[in-house]
């Protein structure tokens, strides 16, 4: 090839880069017109409720352990079947439990207007599963993932940053079936001067530091000073056999063993 044709060829490929560049730019732009527009649409009805069950079945199937030596209420039915179904039906059993849409319908009942605590509203959306916090015209849903107590009151907890589960600021009063405000309920009365009611955020009511103890079994905390964070983990919601009468494993284990070891072959002499 001549190298008077060389300059003519390098020419033409740059308009032709250049053609193709911008047609390239032109079809960066279209698609992010269309980013925006789809961001822009609003989502299906169900879209909360669904995110709010994902949320919900994270944090139950993140929470749940077995330390060494425990075995689990469940291994104690075998030998314990009465005292098994009285327990696990009982507030002692349920001192803490997974909210579901069957514990909604059956324990609870749909608030009637909003609780107001300073600038804040709040109200429990039984069916979506999450309380609603609305600060003027900001609105933001947070799921419940857990109910706790049941012979008086519920209170719930939603997951929250840095592995904390938060008592939520709505609770359901079980005799008189209507919804109250879970910080001012918690409000001490002095003579001289007036307390103040916390934000529903503020640590005392975090339930990693706060509330564990009546209401989960074989709970280990697993507090980051450094990070300032939790990862919480516990055996059991509700109270189970084991904490009041210690592990079961090897116990469990002898009886098995020994039922294997000493089969009843005949009863005859």
């Amino acid at each position: 090839m001549s190298s008077e044709k060389c300059p003519v060829i390098r020419k033409q490929c740059s308009v032709v880069g250049e053609q193709y560049s911008v047609i390239g730019n032109q079809w960066l732009v279209v698609g992010c017109l269309w980013l925006v527009l789809l961001a822009l649409l609003p989502g299906p009805a169900t879209a909360q409720s669904a995110g709010t069950n994902a949320v919900a079945e994270k944090s139950s199937s993140l929470v749940h352990t077995n330390l060494p030596g425990y075995a689990g209420s469940g291994s104690c039915r075998e030998c314990h079947g009465n005292f098994y179904a009285l327990w696990s039906t009982s507030f002692h059993g349920l001192a803490m439990q997974p909210y579901t849409a069957e514990l909604a319908k059956t324990k609870l009942t749909a608030p009637t207007n909003e609780i107001t605590a300073g600038k804040y509203r709040f109200r429990a959306d039984l069916q979506a599963g999450s309380v609603i916090e609305r600060n003027g015209t900001v609105e933001q849903r947070y799921p419940i993932v857990q109910a706790m107590g049941g012979k008086n009151v519920f209170y719930f907890l939603t997951p929250l940053e840095r592995g904390m589960l938060q008592v939520l600021p709505v609770a359901y009063d079980v005799r008189r079936q209507e919804w109250f405000d879970t910080t001012a309920s918690a409000m001490r009365h002095f003579g001289d001067r007036r307390d103040a009611a916390l934000y529903w955020k503020d640590r005392p009511l975090t339930f990693n530091t706060s509330c564990f103890g009546c209401h989960v079994s074989q709970l280990s905390k697993n507090y980051d000073l450094a990070a300032d964070s939790y990862h919480t983990t516990w055996a059991e919601p509700g109270i189970n056999c084991e904490t009041c009468h210690g592990p079961s494993l090897e116990l469990s284990g002898d009886y098995h063993e020994t039922r294997t070891t000493h089969t009843i072959t005949s009863t005859q002499s």
